[in-house]
């Protein structure tokens, strides 16, 4: 079984308890091209959703956003707060990667050592320099250096520098992930705050992203490539998680390859069948089937960010949710057991449950 990381773990403990209900048709709140209905119109409980609301008020969550095929039923708190993302990068990243790889800008299958990647004060292997990109991606890479970034777990479960060759072990690797936005600047060209603002949020009508307030984490004395921290409202990343509930697509134009959104999202199949966890492109997966997804089974991703952030997409069940925390005011967040309170009250308001026709 996969070892996770608290970020991860957390995503996986609050999936189980949101899959106990299924949202129903509903309509979306933000401004722009979407309209809104009232809590009750969609099937849910105003008052009940209201107390949920004073709850995560008095558990410290900054904004909710819940969505259903596209559209918002509710939301709470500052949505257009722009909060640091925390882990909630990667998807963000892995985005820009489906757009250039699709342009063959980056190769997939490219080792390390051809881009001419290394490091310092600690230089790669020979052996290491054969991980890819793509195991770069799928945290696969082998590679178990320092890195910008790192929480004190990813620093306590780290292996043995040479204990698995790359491709072969999963560890969630923020050296990776960080090499990644290098290669991403160099083989492109373009600064990835920049390029998120043009390739995906413009086109995907982002009210609130400023790639000026994103920003990298230098720390050269440990490496030489920075973290990449974006910052974003909820309302923005809600419309994120929308255009992949969407298969990449907005209003007709393919925004993200719609290829690469079903290939990030998956498993591959090398990595075993139907376990309980897995890891894509830059986005943690619950497969159908897991014990993990409860009894309606249903596949779901996302990502979490330390503090209680939290990005999630049910494809089966046409559902966006998205939980943001102001970790620069507090940056210890919100404890895990609060958000499962908070989960709870929402799918309880839940007072429509029949949707057949």
């Amino acid at each position: 079984m996969i070892r996770m990381s608290p970020p991860l773990r957390s995503a996986l403990f609050l999936v189980v308890v949101l899959l106990i209900a299924c949202p129903g048709t509903a309509a979306f709140s933000l401004e722009g091209e979407f309209g809104r209905v009232t809590p009750d119109e969609a099937g849910w409980s105003a008052e009940a959703l209201d107390a949920a609301g004073a709850y995560a008020d008095s558990a410290g969550y900054a904004a909710v956003v819940l969505a259903h095929a596209g559209d918002v039923f509710y939301e709470w708190g500052d949505v257009n707060g722009r909060y640091k993302l925390h882990s909630v990068r990667k998807p963000m990243m892995s985005a820009l990667y489906g757009i250039h790889v699709t342009s063959g800008e980056i190769d997939l299958d490219a080792t390390l050592a051809e881009l001419g990647v290394t490091d310092s004060p600690i230089a790669p292997t020979e052996e290491e320099l054969r991980a890819t990109v793509r195991t770069l991606l799928q945290a696969r890479s082998g590679v178990y250096i320092e890195a910008a970034a790192e929480s004190q777990s990813m620093k306590d479960s780290r292996p043995e520098r040479g204990s698995h060759a790359p491709g072969e072990h999963f560890y969630y690797n923020n050296w990776g992930f960080n090499v990644a936005g290098t290669i991403f600047r160099e083989e492109t060209g373009k600064d990835i705050f920049e390029a998120f603002a043009e390739e995906v949020a413009g086109p995907i009508g982002m009210e609130d992203f400023r790639p000026e307030e994103c920003f990298y984490w230098h720390q050269e004395d440990i490496s030489l490539h920075p973290a990449y921290h974006f910052r974003m409202t909820a309302r923005d990343l809600a419309r994120f998680g929308v255009l992949y509930l969407n298969e990449g697509i907005w209003e007709g134009r393919e925004v993200v390859p719609r290829e690469w959104v079903m290939e990030s999202t998956s498993i591959p199949a090398e990595f075993g069948e139907d376990p309980l966890y897995g890891y894509g492109y830059m986005w943690a997966i619950i497969p159908e089937g897991s014990p993990a997804a409860g009894a309606l089974g249903p596949r779901w991703y996302g990502h979490a960010g330390s503090g209680g952030h939290f990005l999630a997409v049910f494809p089966d069940l046409e559902f966006v949710l998205v939980f943001r925390v102001d970790t620069d005011a507090d940056p210890a967040g919100v404890p895990d057991e609060k958000g499962i309170v908070l989960l709870r009250m929402i799918m309880d308001a839940r007072v429509e449950t029949d949707t057949t026709e």
